[in-house]
């Protein structure tokens, strides 16, 4: 097929424009018209094969040639395909052959080519494919080598995530029949290769990187199975493991190829050894009979590296790996003896939990990125945190002998300081950071260490050691200080009322500090001490607070301020989920600081609302916000001054639909409105209601749930006091706002919840025209397109309409909405739906609800005695008797409101969510609607009615007895005996 000259000049020039940012978008459109020719992709392949063509040209065109084929080589039928089946065949011929002779930087390109081409020319040939590449390898062209294996790596990395079957087995069996003989001949010859270019750095390099893609193929053939072929022929690539986890070459690290600080080839091979080793580990190390010799190898790498940061994630991975086989009884013996501890302590342990030259300038010049390593871990796979995990296993598997060494390597330390604090500060720094370590044994994240280690006494080390650098007249270095707190952080939970209240004091001195680190610190220990609970109530009853609450609150908000730009203000969440907490524990203590917290609540606010660059700090100024205007609800002249205080900002935020913080914003507003101390609906809300009920606003998904618990705001609110919500327009917006709701599967939950205030604020008579409508819509879900959620919530919807007392409004009356749409449409939904979903509602409150429910309906309608229900009465009796013997249910009904506040207390967000759905603010939080609440004991009250029902109808129970068999009929008899009810 000849080509156009012309075309291909333009092609060229295309891409030439496409290298310039300022007419990247116009060379964009230009190659989107281009490629709609049917020879498009010859062209592209003639503009990659012309050497002469500047390189960045021809990477430009290999860039778009691999986007091109993965969107558009399988696109459907023939007559649909962009790429006639002539060209691929075209592409097909010369692929492999153009991949080979190109430069790296387009030959990592045309690798991806072939292995998306792959998965659907060869997936049932790919014997074929392998071989022909296989035949490309040759003795002397590195560079065609290594294309050829990458390109063969690419196609065999997708083991590593294909689901474990049979039949992967056998394809990876088969081509080994073929592939594995020359794989691993070529791994011999590569092996030599290095020996032979030892002292040529430059060739050197490229050997290695071939290695390291030969590895990364051994990896992906043992991801799921070891094949048949590595068991009886591995050996030889096993010994490479041994050879290179201990090979040294200082004329290649000294050299310029290789990057004094970027990890580099011969990393890489060591990493993918790892990661092989490891595989053999958790698959079957018998078919590695030189693991106990590759444990002492990789305890002998560690050793070697130094602590620049190209080997963090080498040492890391190192040290992971030997903390798994420390815990395996096979291995036990390599790390059991004296010696054995001894050597993994000061030779492999402590090098990497101490302070490197590194950590001390991330503490000084970028405090923010040491908390995330440090505090927060950011990155769990640092060479600290990996060790710490070694220490950890080494604790558990040889507790008594580990704790021998532990102990005397920790008070050698103590020692070493107390003789010379200013010279020896990093000595108690490891020390103290080793003693969390072992503390962790019994951590879970969030509430520190809850039980002590016979071993050792991590309250009495802090009382002797640790306290005394938190004395204000300390004059410790600042690090020690920081990880003295840091350890307080993990053995909070041990420590008494007393002795937290005393180190509560020290806390908010340094919160003080100069230093970002410590007053960081600082306000997280605070914020995890304030949320230590017993029997569901904080240990600091919020009077206990009082003496120093505006000292603290004072210099939280002091530290919030030291920077002046709203990124500086907010990347430092620590400072503000402390504000929260403090707010939260405090209760009511706080009203007489209302000024101070709305003055400064709000200047953060403004700041933040400018430049929303920290999700994080995002969340808990709301959070505080909604923990003001929850505890000032009865205290009118605090709440109207946090009003008056956010208002002005929450009206940009929803003008200027600042996305961010919308959520957040409408989720405030519906909870001032709920509890707003003025008669009627203000006029603020007033003209906000006009602008919710817009359509547009709805489209947005993160906003849905916002929008949704708003509306209930205003439903709970006008239902009390005036009438606006039973105008017909605004009632059918409304309507029409739950219709849409309840017919996405995304939003069915918040059609639900609206629907259950609809249906209990509103009075019967202005809902009476559109009642069958509601039913319908939710019949035809039920009907054309239900889910188990969908279904679940019906049930809760059904128990509220059941359950709620309200003028004109009784159970009977529920059902008999349902018949006028369907005869025994009511019995059939209870049979379909209702009963097998009664014993899956989970939360404890919706279980109390869908039990009022169900008694409800078996004692207060006249269906309940009529022969079709009465059939299914005993089932539906069970599932009730089955949720009420759950412990989960008396429990919440008993301590209802004491459970709610220990959520409150110490709720936790998962952070990773902030940028991806809707996060609900737990402080400004208003429940679906659940008529169930105000019933103070379910268990009693389903017998109150179980024996009102029984009284007006004696004769029901013997009656139902004669419809069951006679083992259903003892169990029902059983079930009113377990209730005290005699029948």
């Amino acid at each position: 097929m000849s080509l156009d000259i012309n075309k291909i000049q333009y092609l060229i020039n295309v891409f030439e424009l496409s290298l310039n940012h300022q007419t990247t978008i116009q060379a964009g459109k230009e190659l989107q018209i281009a490629s709609e020719s049917p020879e498009f992709l010859l062209y592209l392949i003639y503009v990659l094969q012309e050497q002469q063509i500047d390189i960045f040209i021809r990477v430009a065109a290999a860039c778009f040639f691999k986007n091109f084929i993965i969107q558009n080589w399988e696109f459907g039928q023939e007559s649909d395909n962009i790429i006639s089946n002539e060209v691929k065949g075209i592409v097909k011929n010369q692929i492999i052959d153009l991949m080979i002779m190109s430069d790296s930087k387009v030959q990592s390109h045309l690798c991806e080519v072939i292995s998306n081409i792959t998965q659907f020319e060869y997936s049932n040939n790919m014997n074929y494919l392998i071989s022909q590449l296989t035949d490309r390898l040759t003795e002397n062209n590195v560079q065609a080598n290594l294309g050829v294996l990458q390109t063969i790596n690419s196609i065999f990395k997708r083991w590593r995530t294909d689901y474990s079957t049979q039949e992967l087995y056998d394809e990876a069996d088969l081509i080994l029949d073929t592939f594995g003989e020359p794989f691993l001949n070529f791994t011999i010859h590569t092996d030599k290769l290095i020996d032979q270019y030892f002292n040529n750095p430059q060739a050197l390099d490229t050997l290695l990187l071939t290695l390291n893609t030969l590895l990364e193929i051994y990896q992906s053939l043992i991801s799921q199975n070891i094949p048949k072929y590595l068991i009886n022929n591995g050996a030889v690539v096993q010994e490479l493991f041994l050879k290179y986890l201990n090979y040294e070459n200082f004329t290649h690290s000294n050299s310029t190829i290789n990057n004094y600080d970027y990890i580099g080839n011969l990393e890489h091979v060591q990493n993918v050894i790892l990661e092989i080793i490891n595989l053999y580990f958790q698959k079957s190390y018998d078919n590695f009979p030189q693991m106990r010799s590759a444990v002492i190898s990789i305890r002998n790498l560690i050793t070697r590296l130094d602590n620049r940061p190209k080997f963090n994630y080498l040492a890391s991975k190192a040290l992971d790996l030997l903390s798994n086989v420390v815990k395996n009884p096979n291995f036990s013996s390599l790390f059991g003896s004296p010696s054995a501890l001894s050597i993994l302590l000061e030779n492999v342990i402590i090098p990497n939990i101490s302070l490197s030259k590194i950590d001390e300038i991330l503490f000084t010049n970028e405090p923010i990125e040491y908390i995330k390593l440090d505090l927060e871990e950011i990155d769990s796979e640092t060479r600290r945190r990996s060790a710490i995990n070694l220490s950890l296993s080494l604790f558990t598997t040889f507790q008594k002998e580990w704790m021998e060494q532990f102990s005397l390597y920790i008070h050698k330390n103590f020692d070493l300081y107390n003789s010379d604090p200013v010279n020896n500060w990093k000595n108690k720094n490891t020390a103290i950071i080793l003693l969390s370590s072992i503390a962790d044994t019994n951590q879970v994240a969030s509430l520190g260490v809850t039980t002590s280690s016979e071993f050792i006494d991590f309250v009495n080390i802090f009382s002797i050691n640790v306290l005394p650098d938190l004395q204000p007249e300390s004059q410790a270095h600042s690090i020690l200080i920081a990880n003295s707190i840091k350890y307080l952080l993990t053995i909070r939970n041990q420590l008494t009322a007393e002795q937290l209240y005393s180190v509560l004091q020290l806390l908010i001195f340094h919160l003080g500090s100069d230093d970002q680190l410590i007053y960081t610190y600082a306000a997280s220990a605070i914020e995890r001490i304030l949320t230590i609970t017993l029997n569901h109530k904080s240990i600091f009853a919020s009077e206990c607070l009082h003496p120093f609450l505006e000292k603290l609150l004072a210099k939280l908000f002091y530290t919030s301020f030291k920077n002046s730009l709203a990124v500086q203000i907010a990347e430092n969440y620590h400072v503000m989920k402390a504000i929260m907490r403090t707010i939260i524990i405090a209760g009511t203590e706080i009203l007489p600081y209302s000024a101070l917290l709305a003055e400064k609540l709000s200047d953060i606010l403004k700041i933040i609302t400018f430049n929303p660059s920290n999700p994080s700090y995002s969340y808990y100024t709301f959070e505080a916000i909604g923990a003001c205007i929850r505890l000032a609800k009865n205290t009118p002249e605090s709440f109207l001054q946090f009003e008056f205080s956010f208002q002005d900002t929450f009206y940009l935020i929803l003008t200027q639909n600042i996305e961010e913080f919308v959520p957040y914003t409408l989720q405030i507003l519906a909870q001032m409105l709920v509890f707003h101390p003025t008669q009627g609906i203000p006029d603020f809300y007033q003209s906000l209601l006009n602008n919710a009920i817009q359509p547009v606003l709805w489209q947005t998904k993160e906003n849905t749930p916002a929008f949704a618990r708003l509306l209930r705001s205003y439903l709970i609110k006008s239902s009390k006091l005036d009438t606006m919500l039973i105008q017909p327009n605004l009632l059918n917006s409304i309507l029409g706002i739950f219709q849409n709701l309840i017919s996405s599967r995304n939003s069915e939950s918040y059609g639900f919840e609206l629907a259950r205030e609809i249906f209990i604020q509103i009075p019967v008579q202005i809902l009476q025209p559109y009642l069958k409508s509601i039913a319908n819509l939710m019949l035809s879900r039920l009907q054309k397109s239900k889910t188990n959620n969908f279904i679940y919530e019906f049930t809760l919807f059904i128990s509220v309409l059941l359950t709620v007392k309200k003028p004109d409004w009784n159970p009977d009356f529920v059902i008999g909405l349902f018949e006028s749409i369907q005869k025994d449409l009511f019995l059939q939904l209870t049979q379909h739906f209702i009963i097998n979903t009664v014993t899956l509602i989970s939360e404890p409150d919706n279980r109390k609800l869908v039990i009022a429910g169900m008694v409800c309906l078996l004692t207060q309608t006249k269906l309940a005695t009529s022969s079709p229900l009465k059939i299914d009465w005993s089932t539906i009796f069970s599932k009730v008797m089955t949720l009420l013997e759950l412990s989960e249910t008396i429990e919440a009904d008993i301590n209802s409101e004491l459970l709610q506040e220990e959520e409150l207390i110490r709720f936790e967000i998962d952070e990773t969510t902030f940028s991806t759905s809707f996060t609900n603010l737990i402080t400004s939080s208003i429940p679906p609607a659940n008529p169930a609440t105000n019933i103070s004991d379910i268990k009693a009250h389903t017998v109150v009615q179980l024996q009102i029902f029984i009284h007006k109808n004696p004769e029901f129970v013997r009656k139902l007895t004669f419809l069951l068999t006679k083992g259903e009929s003892s169990a029902l008899i059983n079930q009113f005996h377990c209730l005290g009810i005699n029948v």
